[in-house]
């Protein structure tokens, strides 16, 4: 086999050793491939698979197979054809010589590293540059070694990885800026710009990574930002600095002053690695940078307890080893000399050294709370609470300096029992290590009341009961046939000998079987609720006066009013019904919102309503069972039977309203999208047909994609999106019942973009449509290259139809027929006029197209100057020739349109 053969592109560099046969010893040899590359089955380009052979006339044969898979049938397996290839696929490769005398066998076994770098949290804004630049910096870094590509760019849509690596912007055209550098796997990298349009402008830098062979990672994005043209008053150190390699951070830096004295310290963590280091190179580098890059920054390392007094005569830091709790004071000063900032950050390095001693005065008090003394050089306290069993729960771990903690709630969840507990004091695990646990605490007892079952008998309406030892108060909960009524009331117990009267509350309720339970109630810390409310009390019965059964006169249907009630009567068979004329649009609405709120209301709160709808005719015989009235649409002459139950559960009354339904429904039974409008405007055009003679009402609402909740028919005719705020654009045009209208809308926000449009058809009468939807897109902003006929396309008023154009070509002869069939009357139609129109239209409104028709195996040699097509009758078999030349009139097609015409 030849060192020229290639998988998906790649050279086999090494082919390994053959053998004469599969059984033979093979070493195998090896490639390497990119996820994109291992993915690709397309054998062109950069992606060739090519087992070559040096010999002339000789014969290959190349089987990929999954790894352990067998190959003993190799003679008979499928030779490999480009299909993907897995992470240690191997290839059989057997080479026959010309003559059949010579067989060598290959193995080549394919590695696929399909990872793309990962940048992390990177790219990230590094320092602002020299003031009257036009500089930016960014700092990178990836997990894996390569190149990294940018561009910068501003307003422009997101680019591709292929745009990023030409240097262009998400529109194609040339970026503000561009570059590539290469990367080392997790090192950081800075990268300044040079040379940006503006000063003081923020710009997009997009970046992409790519590995050693090829792999791309997903595409990021900073924001970067060019200085002034005059110095900057700022003095800040920023946060991604590092000492020995350790980044300070965000939260570390502590807070500056203009002092030293007024310093809030920072920290920062060093392994014993990094204290000792004084290399400063990577991993081990020291840089303390501020924001600004013109900004000058002193740094001094200083030993615990060392004076700062002489900072600006002190020798500055260079990279000498960091002891544990030694610290640095960083000055800041601006570039342009006006202020001053000083930071101070210690760092922790691992050097252990006491053990803290043990915890003193640990006391556990009867609020559960734990208290102890403080000890010096801690940094933090373990507590662990106890009780009869053993521990509770898990060790609480605490900052430093505290010297308290409430276990109130942790007592009262393990329940009854006694509890302490002990303390110990936590090393800085340098220069400290954990003391020992302290002595226990002092007990406190948790105890739980018992359930009060005695004495539960009502005294008229005072409710009574026995009390509980240790008891600190009672709830008493009221029951109205047998649902809680009212709020629970709370008792003390110095007043729990007396009850509670609930007279006041049963005279306002009425009528009803009343009952209560009694819940013994401890405190917030030692003493537990009891575990259960009582059994229920003896009853207490009330009788009531009947409540009215008459229906409110504002009840309505579909947001009408019910004028004419009809006269109720407790037998439904007796009653004189009433009724309700509504639109035929409240009719079919089933929101039950707004302006279409279907409500039956009694007169008296305390009756009860059952609705059920029944279709003219229907049988009421099962009213109890039937379900009852949601909201469904009403046709005409449909009724409602509506009973009406008093409080007493006994007295009714039923009603009978008829709905007369007025008008009809129109309905919206075409709408689309027409062409694609001129380059360089922001229209679009609907095109609507309607059943019913009457309006359309439009608003285009928001790009498709976007949240855009159905408006409702209000909401259209006003203009309004489905969130209440004002449309894109909105209208109304009339239109003629099953007559096309096209409409056409302008100034919409951007080019290029695809919108929802919201349409809702009100006929002569009123009546209005359910809102539907449609999508439009706008024109860019160059001439459109699209050269395609518009299936919506008309001939004698029928239009031919997506799966009817048939397939185009760029010329005539190539060109597959679509086929559309027309009535005897249709083809003979001469007007162009009302349902006979013939237009043909491109999906761009700009493009050109000519149209000639020819009869059945006429010759279309001279179509260029055949004339145009102009109304003519048309025969059975008669076709059509259709060019169609794009906006820009860089592309064309021609169509071919058989008509059969039947009869």
């Amino acid at each position: 086999m030849s060192t020229a053969s290639t998988i998906k592109g790649v050279k086999i560099a090494d082919l390994g050793t053959p053998a004469g046969s599969l059984e033979g010893s093979i070493t195998p040899g090896k490639v390497l491939l990119n996820g994109i590359q291992a993915a690709d089955t397309s054998n062109a380009g950069a992606f060739i698979t090519l087992f070559a052979q040096n010999a002339p006339g000789a014969k290959v044969k190349a089987v990929k197979y999954k790894y352990g898979a067998w190959t003993r049938y190799f003679e008979t397996d499928a030779a490999y054809a480009n299909e993907p290839i897995s992470d240690n696929d191997f290839f059989i490769v057997k080479v026959t010589s010309s003559y059949n005398t010579q067989i060598r066998y290959y193995k080549i076994i394919v590695t696929v590293d399909a990872n793309a770098p990962f940048l992390g949290y990177y790219p990230i804004e590094g320092q602002m540059q020299a003031t009257g630049t036009k500089k930016a910096e960014i700092i990178v870094k990836a997990d894996d070694s390569g190149m990294i590509h940018y561009i910068v760019s501003k307003n422009t849509p997101k680019p591709t990885a292929r745009q990023i690596m030409e240097r262009k912007d998400g529109y194609d055209d040339p970026a503000y800026a561009s570059g590539s550098t290469d990367i080392t796997a997790n090192r950081e990298k800075s990268i300044i710009i040079e040379n940006l349009p503006e000063y003081s402008t923020t710009y997009d830098v997009w970046l992409v990574a790519v590995d050693s062979i090829g792999n791309i990672s997903d595409i990021y994005r900073i924001d970067i930002r060019t200085p002034g043209e005059t110095a900057s008053s700022e003095a800040k150190l920023d946060y991604m600095s590092t000492i020995k390699g350790k980044t300070i951070g965000y939260y570390n830096t502590g807070t500056p002053a203009s002092t030293i004295a007024g310093v809030t310290a920072g920290m920062t963590e060093l392994t014993m690695a990094q204290a000792i280091n004084e290399s400063n190179s990577w991993p081990y580098i020291t840089s303390l940078r501020a924001t600004y890059a013109e900004a000058d920054v002193k740094v001094v390392k200083y030993a615990i307890g060392e004076s700062t007094e002489n900072f600006e005569t002190d020798s500055e830091y260079a990279n000498e080893p960091v002891t544990n709790n030694d610290f640095f004071i960083i000055k800041v000063t601006s570039e342009d000399k006006s202020t001053i900032s000083y930071y101070k950050i210690i760092v922790k390095s691992p050097y252990l050294s006491y053990k803290l001693p043990q915890v003193k005065n640990v006391t556990l008090d009867e609020t559960g709370t734990a208290r102890w003394d403080d000890l010096t050089n801690e940094s933090g306290y373990v507590v662990q609470l106890y009780s009869d069993s053993g521990e509770v729960g898990s060790p609480i771990n605490l900052p430093a300096g505290t010297t308290s903690y409430n276990f109130l709630a942790a007592m009262r969840a393990a329940g009854e029992g006694s509890y302490n507990v002990t303390v110990m004091g936590k090393g800085d695990g340098i220069l400290y290590l954990d003391g020992p646990w302290s002595l226990h605490s002092a007990e406190q007892t948790v105890i739980c009341l018992s359930t009060v079952t005695e004495g539960l008998n009502w005294d008229g309406d005072v409710a009574k009961w026995c009390q509980v030892p240790y008891a600190v108060s009672y709830e008493v909960q009221a029951y109205r046939d047998g649902k809680e009524w009212v709020m629970p009331v709370t008792v003390p117990a110095e007043k729990a000998s007396e009850g509670f009267d609930f007279g006041p509350s049963i005279a306002r309720a009425g009528a009803g079987k009343y009952t209560y339970k009694v819940m013994a109630k401890g405190n917030d810390t030692l003493i537990l609720d009891a575990p259960a409310p009582s059994p229920l009390s003896n009853e207490n019965i009330k009788l009531s006066q009947i409540s009215s059964t008459l229906l409110c006169t504002t009840s309505t249907i579909k947001g009408t009013a019910i004028n004419d009630m009809g006269i109720p009567n407790a037998d439904p068979n007796l009653v004189v019904p009433g009724s309700v004329t509504i639109s035929a649009t409240r009719a079919a609405d089933t929101s039950n919102a707004g302006l279409y709120i279907t409500l039956f209301t009694p007169n008296d709160a305390k009756s009860k309503v059952r609705v059920v709808k029944y279709a003219n005719g229907a049988s009421t015989a099962n009213f109890e069972k039937d379900l009852a009235y949601s909201n469904q649409t009403i046709k005409n002459n449909d009724f409602f039977l509506i009973k009406v139950t008093a409080e007493d559960n006994v007295t009714i009354n039923y009603y009978k309203i008829i709905v007369n339904v007025v008008g009809t429904i129109p309905a919206v039974y075409d709408r689309y999208g027409g062409p694609i409008q001129a380059a360089g405007t922001k229209k679009v055009e609907l095109v609507v047909k309607v059943n019913q003679t009457g309006r359309v009402y439009y608003v285009v609402t928001e790009e498709v994609g976007y949240y855009d909740p159905t408006p409702t028919k209000e909401q259209v005719l006003t203009g309004k999106n489905g969130k209440g705020g004002t449309g894109l654009a909105s209208g109304n045009v009339s239109i003629t019942a099953n007559v096309e209208e096209r409409i056409i809308i302008d100034n919409l926000p951007g080019y290029s973009t695809t919108y929802n449009v919201w349409i809702v058809a009100v006929n002569e009468e009123g009546n209005m449509s359910a809102p539907c939807r449609l999508e439009v897109t706008t024109p860019g902003l160059r001439a459109g290259s699209e050269a395609k006929l518009d299936h919506m396309s008309t001939i004698k008023g029928n239009a031919i139809g997506y799966y009817n154009i048939g397939i185009p070509a760029k010329t005539i002869d190539g060109v597959t027929a679509g086929t559309t069939v027309l009535t005897g009357a249709a083809a003979a139609d001469k007007t162009n006029a009302g349902s006979y129109i013939t237009l043909f239209r491109a999906t761009y409104a700009e493009a050109e197209i000519k149209a000639v028709k020819y009869a059945e195996g006429a010759s279309t040699i001279n179509f260029e100057t055949d004339e145009l097509y102009a109304n003519t009758p048309i025969s059975n078999n008669d076709f059509f020739i259709l060019k169609v030349t794009s906006e820009d009139k860089k592309s064309l097609n021609y169509y071919k349109i058989i008509v059969k015409v039947n009869p």
